[in-house]
């Protein structure tokens, strides 16, 4: 199966709502400020989707803005983007390999691709997470459960571990791992989904572990294993959490000794999301079902 995609300047700036590329229609792309332009991670700074630019058109007609760029070449998957300075960060699959790809934001020219572990064939194909970037680590899960750490400016492998060697994990579902890696200040977190390990948080530097979450299992429905899902940062109670969809539904893990705290059993196709004061899950199969957002 071939497949391929492709990157255009104007579809990055949609797709993120604004990740620090300003399209002009006489003078080309302007960067903004890096203070604001960085979108670090899948959904942004914190996770959440919200972009703090201002000055946007709010009409592209009659004189849409021109295309900058177009960048191919960059694999078949489903990895959104990263974007920090002058670099744009993605994952794809080229040939029988996976990869991270860093691309140059002023022309779409790939600077380097470093191989994460083997393709994913399937009716979809290719990665579903999203490189997270930190300073000058890029960490990443391949399809396959390979995490790794690479180094921002020449993607060097820095450590490697895999979530179903390492930690005894599994998926839900035979479609493989789906997640973007979550960076919490000296930690990394992950989802391997094993039976011993539901949920790790990694020394960053060296990927050393720091605890392992043992998560029983929440109810009958849905089936053991990581979902398809990525962790987002909770207080609710006043104790700060991990929150994450896995198979059996959405679960709470102490973020500072990774003990199981909290599991409501329903199934999981996305994730948790914290608006301020309010509480919202999606769940459930296709079709999406959206459950009211309800008082913490």
């Amino acid at each position: 199966m071939t497949k391929s995609r492709k990157v255009l300047l104007t579809s990055v700036a949609l797709a993120l709502v604004l990740p620090g590329i300003v399209l002009t229609l006489d003078s080309g792309p302007r960067p903004l400020p890096a203070a604001s332009a960085a979108w670090p991670q899948w959904r942004g700074p914190n996770r959440d989707a919200v972009s703090t630019e201002t000055g946007l058109l709010k009409s592209w007609q009659p004189a849409p803005p021109k295309l900058a760029w177009q960048a191919s070449g960059i694999g078949a998957g489903f990895s959104s983007l990263s974007i920090v300075g002058e670099r744009i960060y993605t994952m794809g699959d080229i040939g029988a390999d996976q990869f991270v790809l860093a691309l140059n934001r002023a022309d779409g020219k790939v600077i380097w691709k470093a191989r994460v572990g083997p393709e994913w064939e399937d009716e979809y194909g290719g990665p579903r997470a999203t490189p997270t970037i930190d300073g000058d680590r890029v960490y990443a899960l391949g399809s396959d459960g390979d995490l790794v750490c690479l180094d921002a400016s020449s993607g060097a492998v820095r450590w490697k571990k895999n979530l179903d060697k390492n930690f005894g994990g599994r998926v839900m579902t035979v479609w493989k791992w789906a997640e973007s890696p979550l960076v919490d200040g000296d930690r990394l977190i992950v989802t391997p989904g094993g039976p011993w390990a539901g949920m790790v948080a990694l020394n960053k530097a060296t990927g050393a572990t720091i605890w392992e979450s043992e998560i029983p299992q929440v109810g009958p429905k849905g089936r053991d294993g990581a979902g398809y899902s990525s962790i987002v940062i909770s207080n609710g109670g006043g104790v700060k959490q991990y929150v994450q969809l896995m198979g059996r539904g959405l679960v709470g893990i102490r973020a500072s000794d990774g003990k199981f705290l909290w599991g409501y059993n329903k199934l999981p196709t996305t994730w948790p999301i914290f608006p301020p004061r309010l509480c919202m899950e999606i769940t459930s199969s296709l079709p999406r079902v959206t459950r009211p957002a309800r008082r913490c």
